[in-house]
């Protein structure tokens, strides 16, 4: 009987075990990732020409978000980024199930799929602490922060139309990101707690460098 660590690295055959509407609604979330990911890396080479080479508090000057050539990379970034996103979730309500099978079933064959990359050069998982926020309606709160405080999960105010058990309404969580990256959360409306951490973790593997 195959071992648990020898199960999850066995290579999947995803057409096969998935379907072809699997494979093919993945590349086009993997080929618009990519696609956010390079005019990322252009937004910060148009800054670079205009003299702002990152460092300090994070924060792009004024005098360079005025420019011109930094609102057209930026306005190109974040539709990039918004379709990413709405490809992502419909990804997810359509094939969810089969997502997180393929993913713990061969983590390689999954980011070279959905990332075009392998996993080999990915972060690890991220850490995160759970830290009270104050109280709302007497009831205390919490928020989850990852471990190097880059970003926050916290209760977004957009209601839900789940209930908690007082009879109050459950609010949707959003994630902020405090780490100065562009583009900048909050970015409102996942279904719990453990989707926004998906996302954050998904995020970070894309777009920043090991």
């Amino acid at each position: 009987m195959k071992s648990f660590r020898s199960f999850i690295t066995d290579s999947v055959d995803a057409e096969k075990e998935y379907g072809a509407s699997f494979v093919a609604s993945a590349k086009s979330v993997g080929a618009q990732r990519k696609l956010t990911k390079e005019l990322g890396v252009k937004l910060k080479e148009v800054e670079k020409s205009l003299g702002h080479g990152g460092g300090g508090n994070g924060l792009t000057p004024d005098d360079v978000k005025s420019n011109p050539k930094w609102k057209a990379a930026k306005k190109a970034l974040d539709v990039s980024f918004k379709k990413e996103q709405q490809m992502n979730q419909a990804m997810s309500k359509a094939f969810g199930k089969q997502m997180k099978d393929f993913r713990n079933k061969d983590r390689r064959g999954y980011m070279s799929l959905f990332i075009g990359e392998s996993s080999e050069g990915s972060r690890p998982t991220i850490k995160w602490k759970k830290v009270p926020d104050g109280y709302d309606s007497n009831r205390r709160v919490f928020k989850h922060v990852t471990s190097d405080g880059k970003y926050e999960i916290r209760l977004s105010g957009m209601d839900s139309m789940k209930f908690n058990k007082d009879g109050s309404r459950k609010v949707l969580p959003t994630v902020f990101d405090t780490s100065g990256q562009t583009p900048r959360y909050p970015v409102t409306g996942y279904k719990n707690v453990a989707a926004a951490k998906a996302e954050v973790q998904r995020w970070i593997d894309d777009h920043e460098k090991v």
